[in-house]
């Protein structure tokens, strides 16, 4: 009875020195914890953990250098639906506030739906459609270099939505145009078309405008690499870029070398930087039921993940958030379509035949386009790079099929052999996997939460202000009703914003519209001055309101 009693004692002091001695590790971790100066947001677009799933088989089933730092669940959807497009998605992530359909960096239209959609505030009548301030924008307020990497192009609408505000998505030339005037350090996808003068209805020649202020715009990986210090632009293709898969690596850089390059390049102010990084293409394979393209971009992606980690992990003072945004397609590992026994399948009949792929479905289609109809030449490329095991008869159902039936009948074909299948199309609306990482594990992003979530954890350990920067960059005048504010129109492709001070003696504004370009005119000598602005100029038709840099009241 003794000898019990002494061993409780002994294990009540073995446990109150092994909790002192944790909670004075604790203790003493968050007192010499450092000042978080670096946010790193990296979102696999169009992810959900099926995708995560096979990607890790497909790797061998070790873990992902994302696996580690696992710490909750994403609530995704928008103001009008339960299934959100990547627009209001990026918006949600970058300004703290959930949007709609197709817009970018927008409060919403007044929501219809508030009554079963939880976490969505009323919007004000003069606040509908309103540009609201980025991390991203707010970041650069607060003298910190930002950056956009992406595997398409940064004016489509994961990265625009972190850069700029439109009510379109697809309005991808005034994205273009609101980016370059934005502030960004660094800026490297594709999209070259949409900053070259002859390829834009306006004939604005961004390239020019970016060279004018001190980038450097490049074109291919060895330009890239040659970097070592500047701002820089980088369009690799004239819109996206190809799949991991079937690069040229002499030409394109990969997203592993971009983010390498961007955090290089960043990491050299000393006020920190902000960066977003987009497995852009993960989604786009999902969209067309390609599980070669899918597992391929996924594990690129994981790559710039390890990236980001080791960076992370050696300064300590650097946060990582990994979101995707959406789920697609209703990736299924598992299906009766092609066997009833899937689920006693060994593992190769996962995924043997997407192992045996040599390039994605996209490229099986391009090359396919060039053959100008030849049949031998269509099985050739199919069997070199896509289906090696094809059989005749399959082949001769392939042919058969119209032009635009080509790519489901072509992905059925991997998914029969693999015992997998997709329910949809399009986007999904299940909650997302969430990643999160912070050198001291308490102050990590956990458990579930809303995508709006995201941009104010960002903000809140970059000591960032979101209302303030929306109130510095976004002033609102109701041009209905304004006695100093005017349209000025006559070119339609590049209108102007008139501000004009009422004394007698008062001075004129002249603001480009998606630009942050002003030109003061002296009431006296009518001598000019330009200035670049905070922030972009943003003119909302539909709604007769202009919202601009607060710093132009301040010229007048």
């Amino acid at each position: 009875m003794n000898y019990s009693k002494n061993l409780f004692i002994v294990l009540i002091i073995i446990s109150f020195l092994i909790s002192y001695e944790t909670s004075t590790s604790i203790s003493t971790a968050i007192a010499n914890e450092k000042e978080i100066k670096n946010v790193i947001l990296l979102i696999p677009d169009g992810t959900g953990s099926s995708h995560i799933t096979f990607s890790r088989w497909y790797n061998g089933g070790s873990p992902l250098a994302m696996d580690e730092i696992a710490s909750g669940l994403i609530r995704t959807y928008t103001v009008d639906t339960l299934i959100t497009d990547s627009a209001p998605a990026a918006t949600a992530m970058a300004t703290g506030y959930k949007s709609s359909a197709k817009t970018i960096g927008l409060l919403p239209s007044k929501n219809k739906n508030k009554s079963f959609l939880w976490g969505v505030p009323d919007i004000k009548a003069e606040d509908e459609e309103r540009p609201v301030a980025t991390v991203l924008e707010a970041a650069r307020l607060a003298g910190k270099s930002v950056g956009l990497v992406a595997t398409i192009f940064v004016e489509h609408a994961t990265p625009a939505g972190f850069s700029a505000h439109v009510l379109q998505r697809d309005d991808f030339e005034t994205i273009a145009k609101q980016q370059v005037h934005n502030g960004l350090d660094v800026a490297l996808s594709g999209g070259l078309k949409f900053i070259r003068k002859e390829d834009r209805a306006d004939k604005d020649d961004l390239i020019e405008v970016l060279k004018s202020r001190g980038y450097q715009v490049i074109t291919n990986r060895n330009q890239l690499m040659q970097i070592t210090s500047g701002k820089v632009w980088g369009a690799f293709t004239d819109a996206e870029m190809s799949n991991d898969l079937d690069r040229d690596k002499t030409i394109e850089p990969s997203l592993e070398e971009m983010t390498i390059k961007a955090i290089s390049l960043l990491k050299k102010n000393k006020k920190g930087f902000f960066l977003m990084v987009e497995g852009s293409k993960v989604d786009w394979s999902s969209h067309k039921h390609d599980p070669v393209g899918i597992v391929t971009e996924f594990l690129a992606f994981d790559k710039a993940v390890k990236v980001a980690l080791d960076f992370a992990k050696k300064r300590k003072d650097t946060a990582i958030i990994i979101s995707p945004d959406h789920g697609n397609a209703g990736f299924s590992i598992g299906s009766t379509l092609t066997d009833n026994n899937y689920q006693f399948a060994p593992y190769d009949n996962y995924l043997s035949a997407i192992k045996k792929a040599k390039h994605t479905v996209d490229f099986v289609l391009n090359e396919v386009k060039k053959s100008n109809g030849d049949k031998d030449q269509i099985k050739k490329i199919i069997i070199e790079n896509y289906i090696p095991d094809m059989t005749d008869e399959e082949f001769d159902k392939l042919i058969k099929s119209p032009k635009e039936k080509l790519l489901a009948e072509l992905v059925s074909l991997i998914q029969k052999r693999n015992a997998i299948s997709f329910t949809t199309w399009g986007h999904t609306g299940e909650d997302v996997p969430l990643f999160s990482y912070h050198p001291n594990p308490l102050k990590k992003l956990q458990g579930v939460i809303l995508n709006t979530d995201i941009a104010k954890y960002i903000a809140k350990v970059l000591n960032l202000n979101l209302k303030k920067a929306t109130e510095e960059l976004y002033y609102s005048i109701d041009l209905t009703t304004s006695n100093i504010a005017k349209m000025d129109l006559t070119d339609t492709n590049n209108p102007i914003l008139i501000l004009k001070n009422t004394n007698a003696n008062g001075k004129t504004l002249k603001l480009s519209i998606n630009k942050n370009i002003a030109v003061l005119i002296s009431a006296n000598t009518n001598a000019q001055k330009e200035y670049q602005l905070p922030g972009v100029t943003i003119f909302n038709k539909e709604k007769n309101r202009v919202y601009f840099s607060k710093k132009c009241l301040e010229y007048l």
